[in-house]
């Protein structure tokens, strides 16, 4: 596991948030690229349904982990101002992301089908390679299984 990628003074940049981060917008570029040049979109819808739905995204991740969490949130309510300390949950943010997309293509009266041909493809590569961030982080993990290929996860033992 490599959790942190590096040390800037006292500031650390997380391997997982580097591989995200550059997943996302690996596939938003390229969503934006099939929809223009296969599903013929007008690149001013798609550059701005990608836009909200990145915000879509990001709002579902949280909103999805403080729901999965809640307990958690109603004894320290003061987690919900400091979202930087983590807390991200996958489906949420695929369903925030279409979500915020379709309405925005709705109201621009743009059908949704060819924005959303488009990213199937790069969707699934975003979580391919969102995958190896969190496998890097040493979360994520499934069950404990020994078999000599197994992996093992030396962080939060009590966990796995």
């Amino acid at each position: 596991m490599a959790p942190v990628l590096f040390r800037i003074g006292t500031a650390v940049v997380d391997t997982y948030t580097v591989i995200w981060a550059l997943a996302l917008a690996l596939a938003l570029a390229w969503t934006r690229r099939r929809a223009g040049r296969l599903y013929r979109l007008d690149d001013e819808d798609a550059r701005v349904a990608l836009f909200w739905g990145f915000l879509g995204i990001l709002a579902g991740a949280r909103l999805g982990n403080i729901l999965v969490d809640w307990q958690a949130y109603a004894e320290n309510p003061e987690r919900l101002l400091r979202p930087w300390e983590g807390g991200l949950s996958a489906l949420p943010a695929i369903l925030g992301g279409g979500i915020a997309a379709w309405l925005v293509l709705r109201k621009r009266k743009v059908p949704a089908w060819p924005l959303a041909e488009a990213a199937s493809l790069p969707a699934a590569a975003l979580v391919a390679l969102g995958r190896w961030g969190c496998y890097l982080n040493g979360c994520c993990y499934g069950r404990t299984a020994f078999v000599p290929w197994a992996v093992h996860f030396p962080f939060d033992p009590e966990g796995v």
